[in-house]
């Protein structure tokens, strides 16, 4: 692991406290180990405790050291993909079936935060999701209209509506969801820590996994102090699954996705009269771009604005200056912006753009790949998990474990990858 502690970003400055957890030193027993403290783990974690499962939870770090503490922090319901791509991939009878389901996310979250009381800065403002081209702004009816279809609360917005409720007029529509919205991305993830443990599960931080082992009946998850012993195991690394321990959890895992790097800077509080021209209604955005560009106000008038970035996290300011450049061209008049914060994170994408469930062994299961919604997804697949382990009627079907050919060669291929996707959009906006 090259990192020991959750890297400086405005959510680390801003977040609630940790919940009191320790290393894992000696042997326990329960009924299911959960490996991961991310939105996947802790959700799961959650549900289980909450059924009666003794539970045991497992961190590399800490709480919310990977995406779930680095995001952007917008609650966005649903897939990336469509309900007739959904229908091509999986089939009519299943996508009618997983459509509606992951189109609950959001839903789940607010549920999940008003329960459990969780003080993470929420609002259902609303998500946005503008068009960049007009090919864009007809995928997006389609959409819209699949989404009345099941009831809900979406509607597209015409060119000038977009730019009132954006503060921008680059964009050609756009489609409104107001089921999405915001929170503070690591307090949502402590929060639901605080929750799982209120409930009865044990969550141990600064303990990695470095082998999970077959023993009889039973599985064991082994520690640098300690071990854990259960029949069930969940695994819930997502887009750092290679970096637990001293290698690889399951052979194969970490090679099933591709995790590409968002970057984010947030300004310092804006003046009143420009926080009033940008996003004035309080809406989250995240636009139709294939390398798009998402932003959002925190309660203190911060811009925070995010992007893809290169292959590598970063800490060195430098590496973010193409984020400044495309706010001004977004938002011509916030010349030189000042900037607060600059953080960056891991995305597990996967080649179908889908969210997998793999059963990998007996009583054995992992979920990963949310392809840049993860907050939502994330928190819906780690309760579907949960479900899993205790025989509920599955939602989403497993997906047979596919490592992508030349994993150890992504890198070039994703820069390749996000050359080519970038002339892309600037082509179809000439």
């Amino acid at each position: 692991m090259n990192q020991t502690k959750m890297p400086e970003s405005l959510w680390a400055s801003t977040a609630i406290g940790a919940p009191d957890t320790s290393k894992l030193e000696g042997k326990l027993h329960a009924d299911v180990v959960v490996i991961g403290g991310g939105y996947t783990g802790l959700s799961a974690a959650l549900h289980l405790a909450e059924q009666g499962l003794d539970t045991v939870l497992l961190e590399a770090v800490e709480i919310g050291f990977g995406a779930s503490g680095r995001n952007g922090g917008q609650i966005i319901p649903g897939l990336r993909v469509g309900p007739a791509e959904l229908a091509q991939r999986l089939g009519s009878a299943q996508a009618e079936r997983i459509y509606p389901a992951t189109e609950s996310s959001a839903d789940l979250v607010f549920q999940l935060i008003d329960r459990h009381g969780i003080d993470c800065q929420s609002s259902r403002c609303g998500f946005i999701q503008p068009a960049a081209t007009n090919a864009a702004l007809k995928v997006s009816e389609l959409r819209a209209d699949a989404l009345q279809r099941i009831g809900a609360p979406v509607e597209m917005l015409d060119r000038q509506t977009t730019a009132e409720k954006l503060g921008t007029n680059i964009y050609h529509g756009a489609l409104l969801d107001n089921r999405g919205g915001a929170l503070q991305p690591l307090s949502y993830a402590r929060g639901l820590a605080k929750a799982a443990i209120g409930k009865g599960a044990k969550l141990y931080t600064r303990s990695p996994v470095t082998g999970v082992i077959r023993d009889g009946n039973e599985w064991i998850a082994k520690t640098p102090m300690g071990e854990t012993r259960a029949e069930n195991v969940l695994i819930c690394t997502n887009g750092y699954t290679d970096s637990q321990g001293a290698g690889a959890l399951w052979p194969g895992l970490s090679q099933s996705i591709i995790p590409v790097y968002s970057f984010q800077v947030a300004t310092l509080p804006l003046e009143k009269k420009q926080r009033e021209t940008i996003l004035p209604d309080g809406h989250v955005a995240s636009d139709s771009k294939r390398l798009l560009s998402y932003f959002r106000f925190d309660q203190e008038g911060r811009l925070l604005f995010g992007g893809r970035g290169g292959v590598n996290d970063s800490s060195d300011r430098r590496k973010f200056t193409h984020l400044i450049t495309k706010i001004t061209e977004i938002f011509p008049h916030l010349q030189q912006p000042e900037i607060g914060f600059h953080w960056s994170g891991r995305v597990a994408i996967t080649t179908d753009h889908l969210p997998h469930i793999h059963s990998l062994a007996n009583g054995v299961y992992a979920g990963l790949g949310y392809n840049g919604r993860g907050v939502a997804m994330a928190t819906l697949l780690g309760s579907w998990l949960a479900a899993k382990v205790v025989g509920s009627e599955d939602v989403l079907p497993e997906s047979k474990l596919k490592p992508i050919p030349f994993h150890n060669w992504r890198r070039p291929f994703v820069q390749l990858a996000q050359l080519g996707k970038g002339l892309q959009d600037r082509l179809e906006q000439l």
